[in-house]
């Protein structure tokens, strides 16, 4: 069953279709004419008439310009890894394992590289709060195919609340267009940052999105529901939290790694923001869940009726 709401009339997706490359653009490519030649206006101009122009590319739509797409990214522990709670049961032991990039930040990232392939004029910026340990997140993402990397870094703790008034923070200083985040963080599963970062900025919102096009200054965005799906349609600026079945994650190549390993990383103090971080949860503590109990496997019929019966669940049947 699907629930459609406000369908717009590209809802199914923006399908870009690109000209064959044009063997005179690879041959003006190749040339390495100087600033100061004669050639070099008479090579833009050229270049300018082999490029295809937008209403080809769109075949019709119109051009939206998303200049920029911001995705927050959360350094977490491996979702291989058993998680160990530290002896006073105040915090996750995480001295020695192993972290990366929180899974569903990672389907957001390749979400807004994808967008960007199809023919979305953007840059894609990735942006982690935390200590300097969260570069290598950074890295990866970079690896990935974002175009930029900057890390808020903050030498306190932050709160889910404190998290989006700093990622406010970040996208009006960046004059984003659109931030793309995951759905929630696989260490505390809050779910929070991405629609309180919505209302602070006064964005409209899709959370759990399992399908995201944008066209004519719309994102049409499905998000799974219970029961079924909903199909929203968001004018742009907007914030949207990813689901994991929206899409697979690729992976770096060699080179891209070698690459992000010597990319600059902008850094930002959080503290020179002048917000209001102060705490306002108080974590009592932590537990594991408790063990369950062994079972009891039975190979034949009549021990599992005579071991339901005996736990009440069966009454025996007069003769």
């Amino acid at each position: 069953m699907k629930f459609r709401r406000k369908l717009g009339p590209y809802a199914d997706s923006a399908r870009l279709r690109f000209r064959k490359p044009n063997p005179a653009r690879r041959w003006l490519d190749r040339w390495r004419i100087g600033a100061d030649s004669g050639l070099h206006q008479i090579a833009n101009t050229v270049a300018c008439c082999l490029r295809p122009q937008r209403s080809e590319i769109l075949q019709g739509h119109q051009e939206i310009a998303v200049h920029k797409i911001v995705v927050p990214l959360k350094r977490v522990l491996d979702h291989n890894l058993k998680v160990r709670i530290l002896p006073d049961a105040q915090g996750l032991d995480l001295a020695g394992q192993k972290m990366a990039m929180n899974p569903f930040d990672e389907v957001a990232l390749e979400e807004a590289i994808r967008l960007r392939e199809r023919g979305l004029s953007c840059e894609v910026v990735a942006v982690s709060c935390g200590v300097v340990d969260a570069h290598d997140v950074l890295r990866q993402a970079l690896a990935l195919g974002a175009d930029r990397a900057v890390l808020l870094e903050s030498k306190a703790v932050l709160q889910p609340l404190a998290i989006a008034r700093v990622l406010q923070a970040f996208v009006e200083r960046e004059a984003a267009s659109l931030v793309l985040c995951g759905k929630q963080a696989i260490d505390d599963d809050s779910a929070q940052v991405g629609p309180m970062l919505a209302a602070m900025l006064g964005w409209p919102q899709a959370c759990f999105a399992t399908e995201i096009s944008v066209a004519d200054g719309h994102a049409h965005v499905t998000s799974a529901i219970d029961g079924g799906e909903e199909v929203l349609q968001l004018q742009l600026p907007a914030v949207i939290t990813a689901e994991l079945h929206l899409n697979t994650p690729r992976f770096a190549s060699l080179l891209n790694v070698m690459k992000a390993r010597r990319a600059a990383i902008d850094t930002i103090a959080v503290e020179s923001l002048a917000l209001d971080l102060v705490l306002r949860l108080e974590v009592l503590g932590y537990q594991m869940p408790p063990p369950r109990p062994a079972g009891n496997r039975l190979h034949a019929t009549d021990a599992l009726i005579r071991e339901l019966a005996e736990r009440g669940f069966l009454q025996r049947g007069s003769a």
